[in-house]
């Protein structure tokens, strides 16, 4: 279903990447790609995997916190502890983001905070209609998952209810076990979330 959003020239960020498959695979088709993880392995086989794939201009890996990755995208003048040592490119100004994929199923939704806020009102990048397509997976094992987890969502970016009119996909992406699922959220982020 993702592949469906993801259009060539568009910038994808890609908060929790592992060795890269959807982020090398982006690039390969024409996206411009931030790709991060924490895990310096996966770090390692990620800047790997991006030579494997000869993969020149359009890509750039970081090795951080999620949480401050996220926001160095949305503010490149802000400066990060150790960022000199954590990877090998700078954070790009000006840039407008289109998507930010969040796979990490147990706890992508607790990072939802990073977005209260992120976008000062001095910013002219992003307008009200503009703004990025967040992709964040979870899990559920309750009888209305949808809700329960448009609930987590909302209650993580400090807002009352989630905005139905910001959804764009809810998807049961499998079955992890017969009491537990993965759905997979798509949703613009919302405004009043997003600016200060």
């Amino acid at each position: 279903m993702l592949k469906s959003f993801l259009k060539k020239g568009q910038v994808l960020v890609d908060a929790f990447c592992g060795v890269g498959p959807l982020s090398i695979r982006s690039a390969k088709n024409g996206l411009i790609v931030y790709a991060n993880d924490l895990n310096p392995d996966c770090y390692f086989h990620l800047k790997k995997n991006v030579i494997l794939n000869k993969i020149k201009n359009n890509f750039s890996a970081f090795n951080m916190d999620a949480r401050e990755f996220i926001k160095g995208m949305f503010d490149a003048s802000e400066k990060f502890p150790n960022e000199d040592k954590n990877f090998d490119f700078i954070f790009p100004k000006n840039i407008k983001i289109d998507h930010i994929y969040m796979n990490l199923p147990k706890d992508a939704i607790e990072f939802l905070d990073v977005y209260s806020e992120i976008i000062s009102t001095s910013n002219n990048i992003y307008t009200k209609d503009n703004l990025p397509i967040i992709h964040v997976y979870g899990f559920s094992n309750s009888a209305d998952a949808k809700q329960e987890l448009l609930d987590r969502c909302a209650e993580a970016m400090k807002i009352k209810e989630f905005p139905i009119n910001c959804l764009i996909d809810f998807t049961n992406v499998r079955d992890v076990s017969p009491k537990k699922y993965m759905f997979s959220i798509s949703f613009k982020l919302p405004p009043e979330v997003a600016f200060k």
